[in-house]
């Protein structure tokens, strides 16, 4: 579906700490409950959401969250990078996106795109040689997505969770001088 309406995309801050900590724990939950036990997985949040942790993370000027919010000012999804990061393949020092995640209603709505032109602009900002993900290898449509968003991939490393062994794409995007971004249609979309 092709997104019709204005989105925005603000910088977080401690301000924004509730609304992450809500954002976040209920986007895994709604993508990635099935690869965790229920205690596996309430342990595996709060390494991340738990109150102390999320000060510290929205506090580092090592990390930067972003909210993406929809035509009516709600969050449908947010982002967290890490600068100056090793990419565990290739070795390429640039901007992890360790987070990018949206609501189950707003997926396929082209907040992504607008996410993601918003992250390469930043991160070349930034003077960050690439940006480096991981998506789940089984998430064929998350790999189409970042490569039409110019990711390339470039191995692949081991996710544990509690329960399972989960394989994960490295996929890689090289920063130049233009980094425009012009995603490519989704398929059905005129």
């Amino acid at each position: 579906m092709k997104l019709n309406e204005s989105v925005v995309i603000k910088t977080a801050s401690t301000d924004d700490f509730s609304v992450i900590q809500s954002i976040g724990c209920k986007t895994y939950r709604e993508h990635f409950a099935s690869i965790w036990s229920p205690q596996g997985l309430e342990e595996f949040l709060s390494r991340d959401f738990s109150d102390p942790a999320l000060q510290k993370s929205l506090s580092s000027p090592q990390h930067l969250w972003l909210l993406v919010q929809d035509s009516r000012s709600s969050v449908v999804g947010y982002a967290k990078i890490n600068w100056d990061k090793q990419e565990p393949i290739s070795g390429i020092v640039g901007a992890e996106l360790q987070k990018i995640y949206f609501s189950a209603s707003a997926t396929g709505r082209g907040y992504g795109s607008k996410a993601i032109e918003h992250i390469i602009s930043v991160a070349s900002k930034r003077d960050q040689a690439a940006i480096w993900l991981n998506v789940l290898t089984s998430n064929q449509g998350g790999q189409r997505f970042y490569a039409n968003a110019g990711f390339t991939s470039v191995g692949e490393v081991q996710f544990d969770t509690d329960i399972a062994k989960i394989e994960m794409a490295t996929m890689v995007r090289r920063l130049t001088a233009n980094n425009s971004f012009k995603p490519k249609p989704l398929r059905g979309s005129a």
